[in-house]
């Protein structure tokens, strides 16, 4: 039965045997509830660009807008997330300090983890398609931490 089943759901709908009975769906029955609150998350560098990209608005200081607007035009924000383009590879999803430090020890020790030095190791983290301001000098801490 096993066998006839895995055959069945590759093969045109057409060709089944008629004691089969089935029902094709076109909407999924099962409804995703997003069940994660953020809690507490303090402001970051990707604040500001996030808020002009969706908004437009710009600070009242002269200065603090020009640097805004040029640094705006290296980011994307593609479905609420903030994404830097790159030369090498097409996106780089930006992350906030929490995150960056997840991302380290992951990179450093967790599964993917080769106890990389501080440049080898920010560089495997953007091959890994992620990015913040500061990743170098933090993966070079990490790493003499």
């Amino acid at each position: 039965m096993a066998d006839f089943l895995s055959k069945f759901s590759s093969s045109k709908i057409e060709n089944y045997p008629r004691s089969i009975y089935f029902q094709v769906l076109k909407t999924p029955i099962i409804h995703v509830i997003n069940l994660i609150a953020t809690v507490g998350v303090a402001s970051c560098w990707i604040d500001p660009i996030k808020t002009h990209l969706e908004t437009g608005w710009l600070p009242d200081d002269a200065k603090e807008e020009c640097k805004l607007s040029v640094r705006v035009l290296r980011y994307s924000l593609i479905e609420g997330l903030l994404y830097e383009r790159s030369l090498v590879i097409p996106y780089l999803k930006s992350l906030r300090s929490l995150e960056a430090d997840e991302t380290l020890k992951e990179a450093h020790e967790g599964i993917c983890g080769q106890h990389l030095r501080g440049r080898a190791l920010a560089h495997k983290i953007t091959r890994l398609g992620f990015y913040w301001p500061t990743m170098l000098t933090d993966a070079k801490a990490y790493v003499k931490k």
